[in-house]
């Protein structure tokens, strides 16, 4: 996933460098002097909306998992009878992909989750969307790591980009594992030129 995020960062040079400036104020970078300690507001990074918007986005596009669950009683979903006992699989992607609460679902675009708090209509809109992203499951099958892997996540990739210049050598080329399990890893070698920033 930092893979994928960071792609997705460096895929548009606005906003890679809207990210820089707004992760920026949260890093403590030290100088070669200072020692190799660094300090991250993670509170901060995870209060910008752009941020968020970023990550859920990566997460939304970026997820293969199946969360399983028993059927308590016999019912009937969209005309198939299903028993009591049996195990359904809830594929995330359909869910991450639901064209009825993502517009464009296919379409990487942070700006569906930036909304005016005061306004009722894209409260509820945010509401119907953070129910329908499944990344991390729900319900009693919610990923009890969810804030750390999203803290650690966040922190390196900000990191990586105030301390590095980093080009991906075929960005076209990039293509996710859909057979990957959880979350989707790169269908092949990612090759990437680094450099030290000059601060």
């Amino acid at each position: 996933m930092a893979t994928w995020f960071l792609k997705n960062i460096l895929d548009s040079p606005t906003r890679l460098k809207r990210f820089r400036s707004e992760t920026s104020p949260m890093l403590s970078i030290p100088g070669a002097s200072e020692g190799i300690g660094m300090k991250i507001d993670f509170p901060g990074l995870r209060s910008s909306q752009f941020i968020q918007g970023l990550w859920k986005e990566s997460l939304r596009l970026g997820s293969a998992s199946a969360a399983a669950r028993v059927v308590r009683k016999d019912t009937v979903i969209e005309g198939y009878r299903v028993r009591q006992g049996s195990v359904i699989l809830l594929p995330v992607q359909l869910m991450n992909s639901n064209p009825e609460v993502f517009s464009e679902p296919q379409l990487f675009d942070p700006n569906r989750w930036l909304f005016d708090p005061d306004d009722k209509l894209q409260l509820e809109a945010q509401k119907r969307q953070n129910l329908n992203l499944r990344s991390f499951g729900g319900g009693t099958g919610l990923c009890s790591g969810r804030f750390v892997a999203e803290q650690e996540i966040l922190s390196v990739v900000a990191a990586m980009l105030l301390m590095f210049d980093i080009d991906i050598e075929d960005p076209a080329g990039f293509q996710l594992n859909p057979r990957s399990i959880g979350v989707m890893s790169p269908a092949q070698a990612v090759r990437a030129k680094i450099r030290r920033r000059k601060q």
